[in-house]
């Protein structure tokens, strides 16, 4: 089931599919934190009240360690259990794929746990309207690395499930410290 799926997702081409399932993995990818971190640095605590600024320190502290075990658990599993790409399950005349493999192991994603992480960080502090746009960026992330050739769908929804798990231990770390009461929240749910 797991081929049958990742060949029909596969075969979903056109260029201009091709070129927006593109940009969307490339935003799902775990290099983003480089600018993505001094970003939420700046957004939390620039203009923050005093009394925050510590707690706020704290949730972007632990965030960063959840994403940081979430990627560990990611090379963990890609080099401990060495499964192949589609291209290599496959060979490259049945795989379609515009992009350079970015390492030999398939599983699990991560682009698809970056993607799950951020969304899962993100969701307690944003509008239904966002939440929405969340869940359309998660799932088109994981349907970019498969259409792209990159991965299985199971390679997907483990590094989905990685991505969710890591990002709510940050928060119940958060939580634990007391620092939770200091964050942004959603007035509009």
């Amino acid at each position: 089931m797991n081929h049958s799926i990742f060949l029909w997702i596969n075969s979903w081409r056109s260029p201009a599919i091709d070129a927006v399932l593109n940009a969307v993995s490339l935003s799902g990818s775990a290099l983003n934190i480089v600018w993505l971190l001094p970003l939420a640095c700046a957004l939390l605590l620039l203009r923050c009240p005093r009394a925050q600024f510590h707690a706020r320190l704290r949730f972007l502290a632990v965030a960063a360690l959840g994403f940081v075990l979430a990627m560990a658990l990611v090379a963990a599993f890609k080099f401990g259990l060495q499964l192949p790409r589609p291209g290599t399950v496959f060979g490259s005349q049945v795989v379609h794929s515009i992009v350079p493999e970015d390492s030999r192991y398939s599983f699990p994603s991560g682009h698809a746990t970056f993607a799950m992480w951020l969304a899962v960080c993100l969701w307690p502090r944003v509008s239904a309207l966002a939440r929405c746009a969340l869940v359309v960026y998660v799932i088109a992330v994981g349907l970019a690395r498969i259409n792209l050739g990159m991965h299985f769908p199971a390679d997907v929804l483990v590094g989905y499930a990685i991505g969710a798990c890591c990002a709510w231990l940050s928060r119940w770390l958060l939580l634990r410290t007391g620092s939770a009461h200091a964050l942004p929240q959603n007035r509009r749910n």
